[in-house]
């Protein structure tokens, strides 16, 4: 039987840096082993650190570039534990993390500035597939690092179909501008590299933010509308399909939307996606630790899984 994940202590003097991006405590620590780390504090009882555990591994069986997320504990200063992940950095000394609303404001015409508000960032008609992907393409953004070299999947952009192609899969609705990024690596010999960033931050999926009545009554329900295929449906992304649209597109629309564009991309990760057996997410689910996670929250997971994965495997005989 696969061993239960771990969960890193961290210490309450660790901080040494504060994260200003985003909504929730984060700071920068230096990790005995794991070199410079990450560590963001989930939400009381949202389900966000073992959504974003598990959203990690689902990446790791596609072998899709992503960001290290390990379970972690934080005693902060009053003495109360308080539960997150850490996550290595994954940019290289000489290298800097470029958001994708830093890139979009300098090339769009008009496209705003970082957005205060935290809803406004899903909320940007000029954050369209075609905008993004064509960025990627025009500017020859290489894939990640240490991305193994592929005549299928030899571009960023390539690897961005699938990184949507996780997020319809996941149920990943917080794929906004500031959740994807490329690195910039300054070399020793003066020649400058630009790559795509491994996906990261996936804590808003799997249905983790769901009551488990919710999570019964949906399991078991004969109404259509308020079933999990319905959920899965409704999954909203922080695409759009043109400027010209008010509502965003589905995370299956988006990776759809990309897969027509690249479709050699989506076959790629579609096959990916294939070799994954429904059994496969079932056993990540059970090695998080006791108590983290209800059996109403596992059963409802795996089975947004099995319905996305074969909505996803039937794009696949329509692509061009």
């Amino acid at each position: 039987m696969p061993s239960e994940f771990e969960v890193i202590q961290v210490p309450t003097d660790a901080p040494d840096a504060q994260e200003p991006m985003g909504t929730k405590l984060k700071f920068w620590f230096d990790h005995p082993s794991l070199g410079r780390c990450l560590y963001k504090q989930g939400r009381e009882n949202t389900g966000e650190d073992w959504a974003e555990k598990v959203a990690s591994e689902l990446a790791e069986m596609l072998v899709l570039p992503h960001a290290r997320v390990e379970l972690a504990v934080w005693t902060d200063a009053s003495g109360a534990e308080r539960r997150g992940i850490v996550s290595p950095s994954f940019v290289p000394p000489g290298g800097a993390l470029v958001h994708g609303n830093e890139v979009l404001r300098e090339i769009l015409a008009g496209y705003p500035g970082r957005e205060t508000s935290p809803t406004r960032l899903y909320r940007i008609p000029q954050h369209t597939i075609g905008a993004v992907g064509g960025i990627l393409d025009q500017a020859q953004i290489a894939p990640p690092l240490d991305w193994p070299s592929s005549p299928v999947v030899g571009r960023g952009v390539d690897v961005f179909v699938g990184y949507l192609l996780l997020d319809a899969w996941i149920g990943n609705t917080d794929r906004h501008h500031e959740n994807w990024a490329w690195i910039i690596v300054w070399h020793p010999d003066s020649s400058v590299t630009f790559h795509l960033a491994p996906t990261y931050d996936h804590a808003s999926s799997l249905g983790r933010n769901e009551t488990d009545d919710t999570r019964r009554r949906r399991l078991s329900t004969r109404d259509r509308g308020f079933s999990v295929a319905a959920y899965v449906d409704r999954a909203t992304s922080a695409f759009y399909r043109t400027e010209q649209e008010s509502r965003p597109l589905s995370t299956c629309a988006a990776f759809e939307e990309a897969a027509q564009r690249y479709p050699h991309a989506a076959r790629f990760w579609l096959q990916r996606l294939a070799d994954v057996g429904d059994e496969q997410p079932l056993a990540i689910l059970r090695r998080l630790p006791l108590g983290m996670i209800s059996e109403p929250a596992i059963e409802f997971a795996c089975e947004m899984l099995k319905i996305s994965r074969i909505r996803l495997l039937q794009m696949g005989g329509l692509l061009p």
